[in-house]
């Protein structure tokens, strides 16, 4: 999921290269951020409950529900402007904590959504591990390392770093990538850290054990057309395989603009499935949901959400004589009552600035 509009960003980056953090710590929760997490929530339930709850009585799959939020990867938006002089290594590292203080604010309501919708779905807390993004550390540790220090930071000492923290799994990942995806910048260091997280799992599983996994990018419930025949039958056979049997079952819910990622992924998934150094014979499922769209084809050139046909308006409020969209409104036409309110709970108690938004029903909080 992204943290960040193309507006708030420019905003933080001024044309002269001068960096306005708060423009990026005082933000709101956006529309886009309310609508994938609400959404994405739901589908990661969906699955982790048919996986967790088929199985019955027999011993318990281990389920990891990994949640990805960007940090570091937003790093590349400054470095030019860091490298040429334009901008301090103290402005860029705090331009970068206060990214890196919305990642864990969103992380943090993304994992508080998942386990309410988990839970509302009748399986005990203890069933499943969640984590937020485990690979990235290292990279953000060395970039802030080297701006506390008033340095620029070198993508050599970026990926020493990777190394350093993930071992031999990302010793046999780079292996596996063609010359041409090497990383030469931390824009392509960032696209190339998508894949890894999305083929980790194929590369951690230990022999003896059956591992499945949900990787959970961005919004979704629709199975992806090429993944859609036969769907069911995958799920059940990765779900009775036998123990000895080294078979991770990957799930990876996103955004179909993020396609170009998985398509990667999947070559490097057949890779992994022929290197004899690699004891594993992973499957990944790619699933993708419909987003809200306009049923012809928006031939109008409509805004969505603003020119909504829906015979429900969504919720608008008026600023300085501009109309703007309510958030959270929106969250409630689409979503309910309930839903919109227990993510501007989640939110105000990460810390985001939730006060622009007025409550419009007193039924209490879930």
């Amino acid at each position: 999921m992204c943290l960040f509009s193309d507006k708030i960003m420019s905003n933080a980056v001024q044309r002269d290269g001068k960096l306005d953090a708060s423009k990026l710590s005082s933000q709101e929760p956006t529309l886009y951020e309310l609508d994938i997490i609400a959404r994405s929530s739901s589908a990661i339930a969906d699955l982790a409950s048919h996986i967790l709850m088929k199985n019955g009585s027999a011993k318990p799959i281990p389920l990891e529900i990994v949640l990805d939020a960007p940090s570091w990867h937003y790093f590349q938006v400054v470095h030019e402007n860091l490298a040429s002089g334009r901008c301090t290594p103290a402005e860029a590292l705090g331009w970068l904590q206060a990214v890196e203080l919305r990642c864990e604010q969103v992380t943090a309501v993304f994992e508080s959504s998942v386990r309410h919708e988990i839970g509302l779905r009748g399986v005990p807390a203890g069933f499943y591990h969640i984590l937020a993004a485990p690979g990235t550390a290292g990279v953000g540790t060395s970039i802030r390392q080297a701006l506390a220090s008033g340095m620029v930071p070198d993508i050599a000492d970026c990926m020493d770093a990777i190394c350093e923290v993930e071992g031999e799994r990302w010793a046999m990942f780079y292996s596996l990538i063609p010359e041409k995806d090497e990383p030469c910048d931390f824009r392509s260091l960032g696209n190339l850290f998508y894949i890894y997280e999305v083929v980790c799992p194929a590369l951690t599983a230990k022999n003896g054990s059956t591992a499945t996994q949900v990787d959970a990018s961005g919004p979704n419930s629709a199975l992806d057309d090429s993944s859609s025949s036969g769907h069911s039958d995958i799920l059940d056979s990765a779900l009775h395989l036998k123990v000895n049997v080294q078979r991770p079952l990957i799930m990876s819910i996103d955004d179909r603009a993020e396609r170009k990622m998985y398509s990667k992924a999947q070559v490097l998934i057949k890779k992994i499935r022929r290197a004899p150094q690699i004891p594993s014979h992973p499957l990944l499922l790619e699933l993708y949901s419909a987003r809200r769209v306009f049923i012809n084809g928006n031939t109008g050139g409509d805004d969505l959400y603003w020119n909504d046909p829906s015979p429900h308006p969504l919720s608008m409020t008026t600023t300085a004589g501009s109309p703007k969209l309510e958030a959270f409104g929106v969250i409630r036409s689409l979503y309910g009552n309930d839903c919109a309110q227990n993510l501007q709970r989640w939110f105000s108690e990460a810390g985001v600035n939730v006060s622009g938004h007025a409550q419009q029903s007193h039924i209490p909080y879930l």
